[in-house]
């Protein structure tokens, strides 16, 4: 499905495929490359991520919205192409529904309500399948715009686990290049 066959509300931004960079790990607190993202305000969100066997779309809840992207491609240096597709509130209706489960890669349920609350659509359509799973982060972030790019550093807590990620993103994969490098962090694995 097209992104130009989702349905957009009039407020919505323009969709705009964009080249994304992130790593994982621990970065080192005090002067450096990644201070001045240390200090820009803290936006925490609680969130759901489903996660499939059979595909790598970015599927999540985020703010009583299902949010997702997909991979559209990888170039010859790494950088991953994503594609915003959707984002639809609750209750759900058939055409989220079939968006988020052909992203997802799995075949839409054979008989379902006409419309989904979030956690009938949870329960029933994600908690039941052996080929998906619910991961609920809990995401503090620190965003910034530096030459262009979406640059954040984010701490993510996930079943008492908490790891680190930054990334950086643009719809110009140089200036991408160009950020990483200049944040040091150009010898570290972009997953």
């Amino acid at each position: 499905m097209s992104t130009s066959d989702q349905p957009i509300h009039p407020s919505a931004p323009p969709v705009v495929p964009r080249w994304e960079w992130r790593t994982f790990g621990e970065f080192e607190d005090g002067p450096g490359p990644l201070a001045q993202l240390r200090t820009a305000p803290t936006a925490d969100s609680d969130e759901m991520y489903i996660l499939s066997m059979y595909g790598d779309a970015s599927v999540k809840v985020r703010f009583g919205l299902l949010d997702f992207k997909v991979l559209q491609r990888v170039n010859g240096t790494g950088l991953q192409l994503w594609v915003p597709t959707m984002k639809a509130g609750f209750p759900l209706d058939q055409h989220a529904v079939a968006a988020a489960f052909a992203a997802l890669g799995v075949p839409w349920p054979a008989t379902t309500p006409s419309h989904h609350d979030l956690q009938g659509f949870m329960e029933e359509l994600v908690g039941s399948r052996h080929d998906l799973r619910v991961v609920e982060p809990h995401e503090s972030r620190h965003r910034s715009v530096l030459n262009d790019c979406m640059v954040e550093l984010t701490d993510v807590t996930v079943g008492g686990r908490s790891i680190q990620t930054v990334a950086v993103e643009s719809p110009d994969p140089e200036l991408v290049t160009e950020r990483v490098l200049r944040l040091g962090l150009d010898g570290r694995r972009n997953i």
